[in-house]
């Protein structure tokens, strides 16, 4: 049985009293805590008594030493045992106090899970009302307006057309049902808050995460899209995103292979243009995406460069905020948001900062809102699913426009009420199928091979132990030696073979080099894939002689 451990009630009074003169609250013991099991009291009447188990002064050195609790039989040295015996009454008096102990034990468990649950469920209904506040920026959804007392329900002077006409504005103004959306026109509703979406992806080098190799940043500003029809699930938008890719001069030899396939020679946007940029400049340029016109490109005035100076970025932000009417609210989106903002922060530049900074969207969770599953899902897997043709992953500016894509694809993925419905009470009973027959899988093969009376087995011969050793009479190894010496031999037939395939790998003509479809990165070219066969190889081979 799990002990129990307990705490002398004068040192929780103590804390109680230094928390309440802290925080000028009144805790205290609650009132009915004895009968609970909260509080125990124990009596010399030769019932068993606490015993002393140490100090802590941590939430880990308490658990360290709630793993050294000594059995049941443990005695000090030189303790003497009670010759005395409890009565029944006081036994009784005992083992009730124990039981209610185990049950408030068991009840704290019980609390936790309920909390933990209540967590979730409040986690669920947050991810959800960031995917309704998404389609209110892309106006595809109205700010809520009515309320439950404006329900015509409570209108009895209506006729019955009149209050089936006033139910369904009402659902409307309370955005309890949309109006059906036509793409080829723009959207009905206003744009709320005029926001500029900008995302951000960060690539570092995967041998030290504090080296930055790329920044990818695209931008959609609602102000481009009030005159566009958004087409089927916001095709059109998607083509009004602006990317831009940046590569850290200083790093451009170091390129990821071993853990991920980097592709940054590969963007796919802005003609295929990537933009180097040293180490030092990246802060400011960063920022510059930041502020009107918002990751446009274009050359100084002063001179060739790439880039205009930061006084001739200020003064044409400044211009672009004016003719704007004040600073716009932006909203930073990403894949999981909170890695990148890390690694911008590590360069400089802290986007959080921002005093327009509206709120942060990560679509992994707006996605996980779309289809009411709690897994996450890497941006591949969510672009397949949003039929998004997803080309060279891990190079950032790419990773950047597609996660905008992304978003845009589950704003309108989500506009479809009764079909979204349908199809997750079919997702639910499949993900509730597939769970019972996995679980009744594993019974049934549990329940297989056991013999049992019925079979009229009744034992059979002893299995001999195989001698092992070269004594006794007869000498030589027989059994297990024998069996050692087929072991090695196999494992060093198979090593021989493993060097040979690895010899005939790295010699072959590498093929010509595929462009993979829809991935999480570009193919690597087929003389880097033979390489990593052969690191694979190699590995084996030193695991097996091992």
């Amino acid at each position: 049985m799990k002990p129990i451990l307990l705490i002398p009630s004068n040192q929780v009074q103590a804390l109680f009293t230094e928390i309440n003169k802290e925080l000028s609250c009144d805790l205290s013991f609650p009132k009915t805590s004895g009968d609970l099991g909260f509080i125990l009291s124990f009596n010399d009447d030769s019932t068993p008594r606490p015993r002393y188990l140490g100090q802590s002064t941590s939430r880990n050195a308490f658990d360290t030493m709630a793993t050294k609790v000594p059995k049941e039989d443990y005695k000090l040295a030189g303790e003497v045992r009670s010759t005395e015996k409890p009565t029944d009454r006081s036994f009784a008096a005992f083992k009730q106090k124990m039981e209610a102990a185990l049950e408030a034990s068991k009840n704290k468990s019980k609390a936790s899970k309920a909390k933990k649950q209540t967590e979730r469920v409040q986690q669920k209904q947050k991810w959800c009302r960031e995917l309704k506040r998404t389609q209110r920026y892309l106006g595809l959804r109205p700010r809520r307006t009515a309320t439950a007392k404006e329900d015509p329900l409570h209108k009895p002077a209506l006729s019955w057309t009149e209050l089936q006409v006033a139910i369904q504005e009402h659902a409307l103004a309370a955005g309890q049902t949309l109006s059906p959306l036509d793409v080829n026109k723009p959207v009905p509703y206003p744009y709320d808050e005029d926001v500029v979406f900008i995302c951000v992806d960060v690539e570092s080098y995967e041998r030290n995460h504090n080296v930055i190799t790329e920044i990818g940043i695209s931008t959609l500003d609602t102000g481009d899209l009030v005159t566009i029809p958004p087409d089927v699930d916001g095709k059109a938008w998607m083509a009004a995103i602006r990317s831009r890719h940046f590569r850290i001069r200083e790093h451009a030899h170091l390129v990821n292979v071993d853990f991920v396939v980097g592709c940054a020679d590969r963007f796919e946007f802005n003609d295929n243009q990537s933009e180097w940029i040293s180490i030092k400049e990246a802060p400011q340029i960063v920022a510059s995406c930041f502020r009107p016109p918002f990751s446009a490109t274009f050359t100084s005035s002063s001179s060739n460069a790439a880039f205009p100076s930061i006084d001739e970025w200020n003064q044409m932000s400044t211009t672009q905020t004016e003719k704007q009417g004040g600073k716009r609210n932006i909203i930073l989106v990403g894949q999981d948001t909170t890695t990148d903002i890390n690694y911008l922060q590590k360069i400089g530049y802290n986007p959080l900062n921002l005093p327009n900074l509206l709120e942060i969207l990560d679509t992994s969770t707006l996605y996980r809102a779309l289809k009411r599953d709690s897994c996450t899902r890497s941006l591949g897997a969510i672009l397949l699913e949003l039929s998004i043709s997803g080309w060279n992953l891990h190079n950032a500016g790419n990773d950047a426009a597609y996660t905008l894509q992304a978003m845009v694809g589950i704003a309108f993925r989500g506009l479809s009420a009764k079909q979204n419905r349908e199809r997750r009470e079919v997702e639910k009973a499949s993900r509730v199928g597939d769970a019972v027959r996995e679980a009744e899988e594993r019974v049934l093969d549990d329940a297989e091979g056991w013999s049992s009376p019925e079979e009229g087995d009744d034992g059979g011969s002893a299995y001999r132990v195989a001698q092992t050793g070269s004594g006794g009479s007869g000498g030589g190894s027989t059994g297990q030696g024998n069996a050692k010496t087929r072991l090695a031999d196999k494992r060093a037939q198979e090593q021989a073979e493993e060097e040979r395939d690895v010899a005939r790998h790295l010699t072959a003509p590498p093929p010509t080099e595929p462009r993979a479809m829809r991935g999480e990165h570009g193919a690597p070219s087929a003389r880097s894939g033979w390489r990593e066969a052969a690191k694979a190889r190699d590995w084996d081979g030193a695991a097996s002689a091992w």
